[in-house]
Order: C-alpha cells, then structure tokens, then sequence
C-alpha cells in the first residue's frame, strides 16, 4: 500500500495544463505506474486504493484515461486503452459520473478504430472495479447510439503535431 500512497500524492502533485501536453509526456507516469498497481492488485487493495482518490486525483485520472484513448489510437494498442479504462475504474465514478462518461466516449470510440472488441475491455475494467464504477461501466454500453457516441458526447477525431488525437468540443 506505500506504494500505492507515494503514487496517489504523486498524482495529486501534478500541474495544471497535463491534458493538453503531447503525447506521450512524462506526466503520464505517475498515472500510468498508479493505474498498473491498481489493475495488478486483489480486491481489498483496489478498494482501499478507491477510497483515497481525492477530486484532484480524479481530474488527473480521467484526463489520463482520455490521453491513453489517443495514444491507443497512434500505437494501436489496446494496452492503453486497458491503462485508461483502469484509471476510470481505480476514480470509481466518485465524484461527478458525468465526467467518467464524457472520458469513456474516445475510450470506446478508439476501441472500435483499432479492431479491439469495446464490451470485453469494458467488461475487464468494471471486474476491477470496486463500487459504482462497475455499474457505470457496463451501462455505458448498454447506450442505445454508441456508434455516434463520440460526437454526442463532444469529441471529435482531430491530430496535433505528433499525431492522432482526440479533442474536446465543449
């Protein structure tokens, strides 16, 4: 659990600006290295790991989780989808569950561009986690239009200078 304590302070230490910074940046490893633990750990460990994500680490998590989306994208990687869903899945739809399902739109979305199969990497991520995140999860895609879920929830496919990337349209 220490290091599970080092990594959430080191995520709540993180600046402003993280969500706009190119992909990769180093500002993803504390994430990374956090949402990793949380995947790898038994039950009572992820809960306890749950319970002390504060707002500021949430923010962190799911700005992570729609940053792995991209880099999904651009590496066709399913692991980073399954990074980034962690990270939803460690935050548990805590604070404001309209901000885990804003998040879940590209994670969804790049499952689809890169030929991942989206309900299994729902599915493994809700297994992990331990409250109302399982929920939020699974009834994401149970969404009558998840073919136009990108759009609806305001995103668009888009590139920067290193690539593919997903932006925000609110």
């Amino acid at each position: 659990m220490d290091e599970a304590l080092d990594l959430l302070a080191e995520v709540e230490a993180m600046r402003p600006g993280y969500l706009r910074q190119p992909l990769p940046a180093a500002a993803d490893a504390p994430p990374e290295r956090l949402a990793r633990l949380f995947a790898g750990a038994p039950p009572e460990a992820r809960a306890q790991m749950s319970g002390l994500v504060t707002q500021r680490v949430a923010d962190f998590l799911l700005a992570f989780a729609e940053r792995m989306a991209s880099l999904a994208v651009r590496e066709r990687s399913p692991d980073r989808l399954r990074l980034g869903l962690a990270a939803v899945a460690l935050e548990d739809f805590r604070y404001d569950s309209r901000e885990d399902l804003l998040v879940l739109a590209p994670l969804y979305h790049a499952a689809g561009k890169i030929g991942a199969d989206p309900r299994d990497l729902f599915d493994e991520a809700a297994a992990l986690a331990p409250g109302a995140g399982a929920d939020g999860l699974r009834s994401f895609l149970r969404h009558r239009d998840l073919h136009r879920i990108l759009d609806a929830l305001g995103y668009r496919e888009s590139a920067d200078a290193d690539g593919f990337r997903y932006e925000r349209t609110w």
